[in-house]
């Protein structure tokens, strides 16, 4: 159950034990430090006496399901934070929320032995995935799926191009076009990424250090591709809309190699061209990404694993663009 509001006991007048409040139509109120709510239902006010809250507490707790049932269940942390309560948050899309955050954004991350989260960001872990490889697919896999599933809305008849697939991002990317029967064309920048992409699926790999992505595209495909997905940034923009026929989408997150871009207006409203920003995605989603992980449907990419210690070591490693997918701190 999620807490919408937090009320101590105060006595409408002294003498009285009473405190009125507001609660969810068909539950029983309670008051103890804090009143829980189940979010999106009808609110009534009412008047119910203290002993009768502690009496019900038990039983108004038990009809709810909590998504972890035993303290000590193996768990997976949603890393977007939201105020779980506005217009955005109750209507799924809580990465629209105005006080969203990710975890080692504004707020402090995972570099460390103890988390605080809201209850409502803890998940079941697949029970077939280790800690390590758990670790690795909430961020990366969600912003994926929000990119091609809900945005590009991604077809199994659909080219997808796909910049850096041996990034964390890259290999999502190509699992879940590939999971949906697209055809998928990956960039790399060297022979042993652009084998282990084509292990992954990806139908085509193209070295974006040998050779001019635009032009091999439209060797593939003349009229271009359905979709790109971009996150690289200002060196691959205007690329990518070069690189999709009329009516394709790009979906664009990240800006690794910088945050400003020139664009031809015309050349985007003439042909129809989509461009769609993504921000994280709703936490829904990852409750059918973990499914998809569980049914090894989907799969991990852990490159290398560190001991949280020797985080600068694994930054230096990160920075020198060897890994293949992603590079994981494990804590002792």
């Amino acid at each position: 159950m999620d807490i919408l509001r937090t009320y101590r006991l105060v006595p409408l007048e002294e003498g009285e034990g009473y405190i009125k409040l507001l609660v969810p139509k068909g539950y029983d109120p309670l008051v103890l430090e804090e009143v829980r709510f189940s979010l999106g239902k009808e609110v009534i006010p009412v008047y119910v006496s203290e002993e009768e809250f502690s009496q019900r507490l038990q039983e108004v707790l038990a009809q709810e399901e909590p998504l972890v049932e035993v303290e000590g269940d193996e768990v997976v942390v949603a890393p977007g934070l939201s105020c779980g309560v506005c217009y955005e948050c109750q209507s799924g899309h809580d990465n629209h929320c105005r006080h969203y955050d990710i975890l080692g954004l504004r707020s402090k991350g995972g570099y460390a032995e103890y988390v605080k989260v809201p209850a409502r960001n803890v998940i079941k872990k697949p029970s077939n995935l280790s800690f390590e490889e758990a670790s690795s697919y909430p961020l990366t896999f969600l912003t994926v799926w929000n990119a091609l599933v809900n945005k590009a809305n991604i077809k199994p008849y659909h080219r997808v191009l796909i910049w850096g697939g041996s990034s964390g991002v890259g290999v999502a990317g190509i699992q879940i076009a590939k999971l949906f029967g697209a055809f998928v064309i990956a960039t790399v920048g060297s022979e042993e990424k652009a084998k282990r992409c084509k292990e992954l699926g990806a139908d085509v790999v193209i070295d974006h250090y040998k050779e001019d992505v635009v032009q091999r595209v439209r060797e593939l495909f003349k009229e271009g591709v359905d979709v790109v997905m971009d996150h690289v940034g200002s060196q691959t923009f205007w690329k990518s809309v070069e690189c999709l026929r009329r009516g394709g989408r790009l979906v664009f997150f990240g800006t690794t190699t910088g945050s400003e871009a020139s664009v031809d207006i015309r050349y985007i409203f003439v042909r129809e061209i989509e461009l769609l920003g993504v921000y994280m995605g709703p936490r829904a989603d990852l409750f059918k990404i973990t499914e998809l992980f569980e049914r090894g449907l989907l799969k991990p990419v852990v490159d290398r694993v560190f001991p949280l210690e020797k985080a600068q070591e694994a930054h230096t490693y990160l920075e020198g663009s060897r890994h293949f997918g992603k590079v994981v701190l494990r804590v002792e």
